[in-house]
């Protein structure tokens, strides 16, 4: 690997870029909230990313090019760099996440694209104990019996071994390994015996449960698109945003769009969305809906409009 030389950095600190802001060129970035795009001097998009801060990020970005040998490449590949200011933390991670999806920026390894998701469900054996079996989350209905999200049946394996093997359950049992008698867990005192019956299947069970239900996926309480605005203070930005905050639509974890003003319909429904689940999109939501401040409402025909529902997720 090749040393940076004194003049490699200063040609990634020290070069002159553009800055623009919600389509203005500034001469310095803002202390603000939103979404901000690298680009090199052919106007190829090398980067998406959200911040809360643009100077703070960017100067980052820059501080991180001068011990890694790929964000070096990619800095000192920038010439101008865009930013999209946002009224809150909620709409700068979907625009990003929506904007990595669509746009495919040349440096974004996360976020690129819409995977096919993995989970894990329970199966009792013929012994009445669990076992886990990888499942393809291809239909939103799943969620309520599904367990985790995972990009593929290799990733979901692994948490298995490091979440359930330190809690004395049976990787044979899970289906993790195959064999008769002891398995090596149960050779090496790691296991709490479930393989050869010394721990019942009803223990062994309840403490899998136990454990699983704080990954547990949650379904979707609302029978038509719900209606989310986050609730921010202001900070007194340099450059502040704008002051309206969108409306974000979702059915069945599903992002459908951002609107500043609400529409009446939405053509959706539950049998299009089967296989529409997008985990980034998912993980998001489900952050703001149990931790942060937000409004939720849906349309109300006879009332001709919005109206405020419970929030059902939020945490006590």
């Amino acid at each position: 690997m090749r040393a940076f030389t004194l003049s490699d950095l200063r040609a990634v600190t020290e070069r002159a870029l553009e800055y623009v802001v919600d389509g203005t060129r500034v001469e310095s970035l803002p202390n603000a909230t939103g979404v901000y795009r690298f680009f090199n001097q052919h106007d190829g998009l090398l980067y998406v990313g959200k911040s809360v801060d643009f100077r703070a990020r960017v100067r980052a970005h820059f501080q991180t090019a001068k011990r890694d040998p790929r964000h070096h490449k990619m800095m000192s590949s920038v010439s101008r760099i865009e930013c999209q200011t946002t009224p809150g933390e909620l709409a700068a991670l979907l625009f990003e996440s929506q904007a990595v999806k669509l746009e495919q920026p040349l440096f974004n390894r996360r976020l690129r694209r819409k995977q096919k998701l993995w989970t894990a469900q329970l199966r009792e054996d013929s012994d009445g104990y669990y076992s886990v079996q990888p499942t393809a989350l291809e239909n939103v209905s799943l969620l309520g019996h599904s367990y985790g999200l995972f990009a593929n049946q290799t990733s979901l394996k692994q948490w298995l071994r490091d979440t359930v093997a330190a809690q004395g359950l049976c990787l044979r049992r899970l289906g993790l390994e195959a064999g008769r008698g002891p398995c090596f867990g149960r050779q090496i005192k790691r296991c709490d015996g479930a393989c050869v019956g010394d721990q019942s299947w009803q223990d062994y069970n309840r403490n899998l449960r136990d454990l699983f239900d704080q990954y547990q996926l949650f379904v979707w309480p609302y029978e038509s698109p719900i209606w989310v605005k986050e609730q921010t203070d202001s900070r007194g930005d340099e450059q502040s945003p704008s002051s309206m905050q969108p409306w974000h639509v979702f059915h069945y974890w599903v992002y459908l769009g951002s609107f500043d003003v609400p529409v009446e319909s939405l053509d959706v429904s539950f049998s299009s969305l089967h296989d529409e689940l997008d985990r980034d999109a998912y993980r998001i939501l489900l952050r703001f809906l149990r931790h942060a401040r937000i409004e939720i409402h849906q349309f109300d025909a006879e009332a001709g409009g919005l109206v405020a529902v419970e929030n059902q997720f939020r945490s006590p």
